[in-house]
């Protein structure tokens, strides 16, 4: 039986530790009840719209949030099938993604951690980078975290929403608040 060179074995060895050590870390999930809101406002009003369709793909790089646009509800049923239909237009583009990079996401070992982050939104089939905000807490069954974004829906080619004579101001706010397990 012959010897394996030195250096193939250091090499096996690195890349099954390396393998080791993600699969203990484990992959970022969602879990819990996510929440995700749009604000927006109008003359005269405010608009919210919510989701608790909140989902994330970690390929150890990058981490990709996922939100099904047809669940977005405002409480009236009209609005939402005009915001869905006219100006998502969800039966094209059925999802938002935001991507970034895991390295700029700072998890705390315990206590609250505040950051912010660039990352690519991707709506309507048009994706921008945007700034991101966020808190993260550490509890003993993960994170909780909460992040804010600007997001101007003109830089996606959206439409301004009017609907008899009421306009909706491009600049809205969105809010996410999650809880999550892994690293």
């Amino acid at each position: 039986m012959s010897r394996m060179p030195r250096p193939i074995v250091f090499g096996l060895m690195l890349m099954l530790s390396a393998g080791l050590a993600h699969a203990q870390k484990g992959a970022f999930q969602v879990t819990g009840d996510p929440d995700v809101a749009f604000k927006g406002k109008a003359v005269g009003m405010k608009l919210v719209g919510r989701t608790n369709d909140l989902t994330c793909k970690d390929d150890g790089q990058r981490l990709v949030f996922e939100v099904n646009l047809d669940s977005l509800k405002t409480g009236i049923e009209l609005r939402d099938k005009h915001m869905t239909e006219k100006y998502l237009e969800t039966d094209k583009y059925p999802k938002a993604t935001l991507t970034l990079d895991k390295s700029q996401l700072v998890l705390p070992a315990s206590g609250n951690q505040k950051g912010s982050l660039k990352a690519k939104l991707r709506l309507r089939g048009t994706s921008k980078d945007v700034p991101v905000s966020y808190e993260i807490r550490a509890t003993k069954a993960g994170y909780t975290i909460k992040a804010t974004m600007p997001v101007n829906y003109k830089d996606f080619g959206i439409d301004v929403p009017s609907y008899m004579g009421v306009t909706v101001k491009p600049d809205l706010d969105v809010e996410v608040a999650f809880q999550a397990k892994g690293a």
